[in-house]
């Protein structure tokens, strides 16, 4: 019997991406893992991103992490060496790494490890290391179920690219005419209808950016929350598509998430190379105050930092905006530049404008193949 045996931590990625990897060429899955990941569910959640059923398990061995003895005596204990064994040691803790390696050398095995290049190494047997490639593709969802999350629901673009670009493009050269009338409309957001009229200037809105209500003298909270930033997320949305050359399986916008019963929403997300890109896309960074103009980027940053944590190494965060973070000169804007500096330490992208003139997926530090 061939078994492939994965090493439980926080980092969940390279183990579903092995077993994917070796998917139709082992008999049974075997996890070693410590109490703490069990507890957290670390392991149910990499079963559940690789589909790996409980029939396909063997029992788990759950180890103190930081002991070789107890580790060492639980493999004695329930491995047998009648198997052939490809082991990954990716996951666990250097002391779980290092123990399992020389353990399993003794017996018929093969072992990996996962550098999060792309390929994978054979470290044993022979001399030297062998590499390969990784021919696996995650999907958002799949991402997510590695690292505890459910997709509660996700959004589908309520116009095209055409008329996203068209609205884009209507939005630079008028932002500040449309202002008032948005700002209104914004309020509506929840509202199940709103009559246009009610709205002072909306309908010459509607008729200068050629936006079509679906029933007349009427919008409906999708058609509010498109005319009022979605299109934005939209237009992003299909740009991706475009520039990075992903099917849909690998990108989507408007989710709704959870983990541990606790919900967050993403305006786009996408997995390009296994590597996670969460996208928040807001189409001003500012807002009104008691008559004062105030920055809400730092909220997103905040936002956008806590949540990073929760999706791994392999993740990448960035806001979208069509406000504009340099002045003439090209310097960050004063109210904006500590939260620059924070988004730099980070490593959290910031897209502005003027950026969105250029490859959108070379803003965004995505590597094209």
């Amino acid at each position: 019997m061939r078994i492939l045996v994965s090493l439980v931590s926080a980092q969940t990625i390279p183990n579903v991406e092995f077993i994917l990897q070796m998917k139709g060429k082992v008999d049974k899955y075997l996890f070693i893992s410590t109490a703490s990941m069990e507890r957290d569910g670390n392991r149910e959640w990499i079963m559940k991103a690789a589909d790996i059923s409980e029939n396909q398990l063997l029992p788990t061995i759950v180890v103190n992490p930081v002991s070789f003895e107890d580790i060492e005596q639980k493999l004695s204990e329930q491995i047998d060496e009648n198997h052939e064994y490809l082991v990954n040691i990716t996951g666990g803790t250097k002391v779980m790494s290092l123990r399992v390696d020389h353990f399993f050398r003794d017996l018929q095995s093969s072992i990996f490890y996962l550098p999060g290049n792309g390929t994978y190494l054979q470290i044993h047997p022979g001399k030297g290391v062998k590499t390969f490639d990784l021919n696996v593709s995650l999907s958002v969802d799949q991402y997510l179920q590695s690292y505890g999350f459910d997709v509660e629901s996700k959004s589908t673009p309520l116009l095209d690219f055409e008329y996203a670009q068209h609205f884009y493009n209507q939005y630079i050269e008028h932002q500040e005419r449309y202002r008032t009338v948005l700002t209104e409309l914004q309020r509506c957001r929840s509202k199940k209808n709103t009559t246009i009229n009610k709205i002072q200037g909306l309908a010459n809105f509607l008729e200068e950016v050629n936006f079509t209500p679906s029933n007349e003298g009427k919008l409906t909270k999708y058609e509010v929350r498109y005319l009022t930033g979605d299109w934005f997320e939209e237009y992003v949305y299909y740009r991706l598509l475009k520039e990075v050359g992903i099917s849909e399986d690998y990108l989507g916008l408007g989710y709704q998430i959870k983990k541990a019963d606790v919900p967050n929403e993403f305006d786009i997300l996408f997995v390009h190379n296994n590597r996670l890109y969460a996208i928040e896309c807001k189409t001003s960074i500012f807002t009104e105050v008691d008559g004062r103009q105030k920055s809400f980027i730092g909220e997103v940053l905040y936002k956008s930092d806590s949540l990073q944590k929760g999706f791994g190494l392999y993740t990448s965060t960035s806001i979208i905006t069509v406000s504009d973070i340099l002045d003439g000169e090209g310097k960050v804007l004063q109210p904006l530049k500590k939260h620059m500096e924070r988004a730099d330490l980070n490593r959290i992208n910031v897209v502005a404008q003027r950026d969105l003139n250029e490859s959108l997926a070379h803003k965004l530090g995505i590597r094209l193949n």
